[in-house]
């Protein structure tokens, strides 16, 4: 994993900041929690309570976030993510589709 954030330190308390980001991944693996009555938790290859449900190959994960130093109606935060990813591979298509639907 590698991860680059910039934080702007040239202003003590700025109005507005905007902190920009870059997140990279290289064969990540996606698990789903499950609690320990769920029958699906039988599928788990250890003890713990996660299930692999997918892998991806390469992830990256790049953005903004912008803020305000006062809270005013006016002021909106801002998160700008914009995600790239490749190789993406379902292993248990079935039981995410269980519990996005539930």
């Amino acid at each position: 994993m590698e991860a680059h954030v910039a934080v702007d330190t040239t202003l003590y308390r700025p109005e507005l900041s905007t902190i920009p980001f870059a997140v990279t991944l290289s064969d990540a693996v996606v698990k789903l929690k499950l609690p320990a009555w769920d029958t699906h938790r039988s599928f788990a290859k250890s003890e713990s309570d996660m299930v692999e449900v997918g892998k991806i190959g390469d992830i990256s994960a790049s953005g903004s976030y912008t803020f305000y130093s006062m809270p005013r109606p006016d002021h909106q935060e801002t998160l700008k993510l914009q995600l790239d990813v490749s190789q993406i591979t379902a292993l248990r298509v079935n039981l995410l589709i269980i519990r996005a639907s539930a």
